[in-house]
């Protein structure tokens, strides 16, 4: 009996129509729901903190922006402004908008990549990620950056598959923009070169030991050459950064910075990605491989600046969080296939995405911010007579402040650790300047404190206690550790 196609009537099947319709509204939640709940939240904030050098340096001509090393985030504020949006708009718009878009491209390059669940799994990840959220909200180019690594890694990540040139193309593209928005990208190329020399060695191991010990005298002095070149290519930019105003500040030693990536990147997401790894290399796989030395390769060398100083802070290590994210979502898929039902499913997701719900909920609370706006409403409203007024950010106070003040810079009174004298440095001789001041001419002193933490040593605290009365305090509480806390004191001569 001949049977023709015509003859049959084929109809896709109802459980095949149920996975599309789940594949779009899955597509449609992941590539819309992080826009949707990042952008409508930017103007809420007062600016804080680096945003007024956002704005300032997005305020100057074009021509002039455009001579910056890293010149792209503030092209784009600087359209913002063009436009007419408000400061807290215009900074903080282009980060919103490359924040909410990393999760898509989680999604979609990692639906190329694998199957629906893992690709679901990775933009879910992204999405509920409470650093990407807290710099949604920032006005600087960090999310930027973030996005055009993310870019970069995955396709380069891609590549691995199917060796198509176009994604090595895409890798240099995207990892040059990540560049040109912050320099710390800059990681990724050698980073990423040492990756691929990792997959390969571990998809032919036996060629790559036969190679090494054959070769093993100019392979060393390969690596040696690399490592001094790389050094000496690092050195000149940071030993610059050091000696500029910006380095002397916010300094992390080793062990602090690695305390700090962790917990801001999620402590969660490191055991996901890397306690599967804790077994012998000869099990790992070429894509173990490569993603393990890509991530080794962008972290260690922060880690060694951070030796020299310089303000080596926990977001400049951010390039490298792609990788982390790609290893927890193929980890927790591997997991998501082994429970038995979709009870047991739901039930880890939950599990993992709940660590983070206390620090999303902080941001969506305060935005990570202190209140400058409010913090200089009350002091144009003092009834002082040529007051000092000194404040931390003082720049930042000053863009709010209707009155004309004598303004200074206060910096971080919680950095303080001794009892202010004439021989103190940083914070505590600034204020120990002031309050001479203050004596010596009779003028009020008022401080504007931006104060995270709030403990202070117990003979700093007393002297303090000792001088000023607090006026006012602005703070929104939050559901983690941080206080974003504004506290405004006056000097009260003994």
């Amino acid at each position: 009996m001949k049977t023709t196609v015509e003859s049959l009537d084929v109809q896709p099947s109802d459980t095949t129509a149920r996975l599309d319709m789940t594949t779009v509204a899955i597509s449609l939640a992941i590539t819309v729901g992080p826009m949707l709940f990042y952008v409508p939240q930017v103007g809420r904030w007062s600016l804080d903190l680096d945003e007024i050098y956002t704005l300032n340096d997005s305020s100057k001509p074009l021509s002039t922006i455009v001579g910056y090393d890293k010149p792209i985030y503030y092209l784009l504020c600087h359209q913002m402004l063009e436009i007419g949006l408000s400061p807290e708009v215009a900074t903080r718009l282009p980060s919103a908008i490359a924040a909410g878009l990393i999760a898509p491209c989680f999604f979609w390059l990692g639906r190329r990549k694998t199957n629906l669940q893992e690709a679901t799994i990775a933009g879910v990840l992204v999405a509920f990620h409470p650093w990407i959220f807290q710099h949604s909200q920032f006005g600087r180019f960090y999310s930027l950056m973030l996005l055009f690594s993310s870019l970069a890694t995955l396709s380069l990540y891609r590549w691995i598959v199917d060796r198509r040139a176009r994604w090595l193309v895409a890798f240099g593209t995207f990892g040059a923009l990540a560049t040109l928005t912050h320099a710390t990208a800059a990681a990724l190329f050698p980073a990423g070169s040492l990756g691929l020399v990792s997959f390969c060695c571990v998809e032919h191991r036996e060629t790559t030991i036969e190679f090494i010990q054959r070769r093993w005298k100019p392979f060393c002095f390969t690596l040696v050459v690399l490592g001094a070149v790389a050094c000496a290519g690092i050195w000149k930019p940071f030993s610059e950064w050091l000696s500029a105003q910006h380095g002397q500040y916010g300094n992390y030693s080793p062990g602090s910075l690695l305390l700090g990536f962790v917990a801001f990147s999620g402590l969660q997401f490191w055991a996901l990605g890397l306690l599967p790894l804790l077994k012998r290399t000869s099990f790992w796989t070429g894509e173990d491989a490569f993603l393990m030395t890509m991530f080794g390769s962008m972290v260690v060398p922060f880690f060694a600046l951070a030796q020299f100083g310089g303000g080596v802070a926990p977001r400049y290590l951010m390039a490298s969080l792609p990788v982390l994210l790609l290893f927890a979502s193929r980890h927790w898929a591997m997991i998501h296939s082994q429970l038995p039902s979709l009870r047991y499913q739901f039930a880890f997701g939950a599990v993992v995405l709940a660590t983070s719900v206390p620090s999303l909920a902080s941001t969506l609370k305060d935005g990570n911010h202190c209140d400058y706006r409010s913090a200089a409403t009350f002091v144009d409203s003092l009834a002082l007579q040529d007051p000092i007024v000194a404040s931390s950010a003082h720049q930042l106070l000053g863009h709010y402040l209707i009155r004309d003040f004598d303004l200074r810079e206060l910096r971080m009174l919680d950095d303080m650790t001794r009892t202010p004298r004439s021989n103190s440095t940083g914070a505590e001789a600034i204020l120990f300047g002031l309050v001479e001041e203050a004596n010596t001419t009779g003028r009020p002193l008022v401080v504007v404190s931006r104060e995270d933490r709030r403990i202070r040593p117990p003979n700093v605290q007393t002297w303090f206690n000792s001088r000023f009365a607090v006026l006012a305090r602005f703070e929104k509480p939050r559901f983690d550790h941080r206080r974003n806390e504004m506290v405004i004191y006056e000097y009260r001569p003994q």
